[in-house]
């Protein structure tokens, strides 16, 4: 190998890949928690409904390798979907959340996963129940077993998080960087910041 690929190979090990994750759910799963818990370590009891958009970045390392995550995360209010949507065409990694103690938000997460069915790559798919400190016994047994089936027969990974005490919350983004990085070519996308207007919400489990 000539000096100028060796470099050029060399270069190419230490340029980041950038990718752009999307956290989709009903209102009031738990979308914002577990993305401030994942990218700040912290959980507040009450915070603001995310009006529209909110996006951050995250740097991580894959096996020593240098990987920017460029995080959406997105209103799930009924009146904002049109704007929302325009996310989903170049987004290479979806996490789709629901709360494992109201039943309503899991059929709004299949409804949610069977609009995006012709864009959706199952690999790069992640579905997380989230709020289980606020559930115990037979009833989180039950729901486990809910996920895990509707997991397997769409060939979706899965995980079950809390936002309140950190349970798995970095394992969704974790797994999903790996298969990302491992399983797409390099790409560089665009650092816009989109600024999130936000109101108050009432205390939830969150």
């Amino acid at each position: 190998m000539g000096s100028s690929s060796r470099k050029t190979s060399e270069l190419s090990k230490n340029v980041p890949k950038t990718f752009k994750i999307v956290i989709l759910g009903d209102t009031n799963v738990g979308k914002s928690s577990l993305f401030i818990r994942y990218l700040r370590d912290e959980f507040k009891e009450a915070i603001a409904n995310t009006i529209a958009i909110s996006n951050d970045f995250k740097e991580v390392l894959v096996d020593g390798n240098p990987v920017h995550l460029q995080m959406w995360d997105t209103a799930g209010q009924e009146r904002f979907k049109s704007i929302v949507s325009q996310l989903y065409r170049d987004a290479d990694g979806f996490i789709f959340v629901y709360d494992v103690n109201i039943s309503r938000t899991f059929s709004g997460m299949k409804n949610l996963i069977a609009e995006l069915s012709s864009i959706l790559n199952p690999k790069f798919t992640v579905l997380v129940g989230n709020k289980i400190d606020c559930l115990e016994g037979e009833a989180l047994e039950e729901e486990r077993g809910f996920l895990q089936d509707f997991a397997a027969k769409n060939k979706f990974k899965y995980f079950f998080t809390s936002a309140k005490t950190g349970e798995s919350v970095n394992e969704v983004f974790e797994y999903l960087s790996r298969v990302l990085y491992y399983n797409t070519d390099v790409k560089t996308k665009p650092k816009n910041v989109l600024t999130s207007i936000f109101k108050k919400k009432k205390s939830f489990c969150l």
